[in-house]
């Protein structure tokens, strides 16, 4: 991200112009080669991305729980009681149970939310509890557009994240922020043109893009088209964040930066990461079909533990 205004005061254009350069450079290419980029993707920037956010996410942690202990369990709690049975639902064809594990997953974050209103009066929330009776209700009825809508929307919480990031610290970046954020979507029509002109906007592909089928070239390019937006915001946009503010340094954690202990258990957390992704990039190389459906298989969990860290940002 570069300067938002030229020397004579105006706000400098030139951020958006670039952006929307490379957003429709980006869509046009993945609707060129929607597999090939899918693949190259996930193969050399899924583990990375991990990496990278699981180190954020420790940066974020703070040095005590205090009064957020019972929001740390509750967080806890949901997401390996909603992790772990993720892992069960192919074995269940029955769409109920989908129903049932989506309803908790619903309650859980309302529950977060909750307990996030209870510490400042500007988060009175009368809404929460009306509103996710009626998203569990609108789930209940459409339990395949609530899925679509969370494979599709996980994606944008890495934006969301950047844009209270950079309002946190009072960037003059967040200017180009928004700028930038204007032109995802003109990407994506970019893209969806492109898919047009092919021959693949057909109405059979569209239903198939509804009901998350993995060999609907619309739905593969919309997920990846996202998914490379996500990867860029948890590689190079968030830890040069970090950098330019003084807070890349694992010692300058707040949960770290008073206890050796945990310093160390971060660092060997971290070395963890790198050898799993190391291990990421061997699977994908070796057979690439299954060492992706492991992983997205697993990716329910670091999906899981963003929902309690976004509800920190709000």
């Amino acid at each position: 991200m570069i300067g938002t205004s030229t020397m004579s005061g105006e706000r400098d254009i030139r951020p958006a112009f670039v952006a929307l350069g490379l957003m429709c450079l980006l869509g046009a290419g993945i609707a060129a080669a929607p597999v090939l980029v899918a693949t190259l993707s996930v193969g050399f920037l899924a583990g990375p991305h991990n990496l990278m956010e699981a180190r954020y996410l420790l940066g974020r942690l703070p040095g005590r729980a205090g009064k957020l202990k019972t929001y740390f369990w509750l967080s806890l709690v949901g997401i390996v009681f909603l992790g772990f049975s993720s892992l069960a639902l192919p074995f269940f064809p029955d769409i109920t149970i989908y129903r049932v594990w989506n309803a908790a997953l619903i309650a859980w974050v309302a529950a977060l939310a909750a307990l996030r209103r209870t510490e400042n009066p500007r988060r009175d929330w009368p809404w929460l509890e009306p509103l996710a009776l009626m998203v569990i209700g609108a789930m209940w009825a459409w339990p395949t557009l609530f899925t679509l809508v969370l494979v599709l929307g996980h994606p944008v919480l890495a934006l969301v994240i950047l844009g209270r990031e950079l309002r946190a610290f009072r960037r003059p970046e967040l200017r180009v922020y928004y700028q930038v954020m204007a032109t995802v979507p003109i990407g994506l029509f970019v893209m969806l043109s492109g898919l047009h002109q092919q021959g693949q906007m057909t109405s059979d592909e569209i239903r198939s893009f509804f009901t998350l089928s993995s060999g609907s070239p619309v739905f593969l390019a919309a997920h990846t088209y996202l998914e490379l937006l996500h990867y860029a915001v948890w590689i190079g946009i968030l830890p040069w964040l970090a950098s330019i503010t003084r807070r890349e340094k694992l010692a300058f954690f707040p949960a770290l930066r008073k206890s050796a202990r945990r310093l160390l258990a971060a660092r060997a957390f971290l070395v963890l990461g790198v050898v799993v992704t190391t291990l990421l990039w061997w699977g994908f190389s070796i057979d690439f079909e299954t060492t992706r459906d492991l992983y997205f298989r697993l990716a329910i969990f670091h999906v899981l533990v963003e929902f309690p860290f976004l509800l920190r940002l709000i």
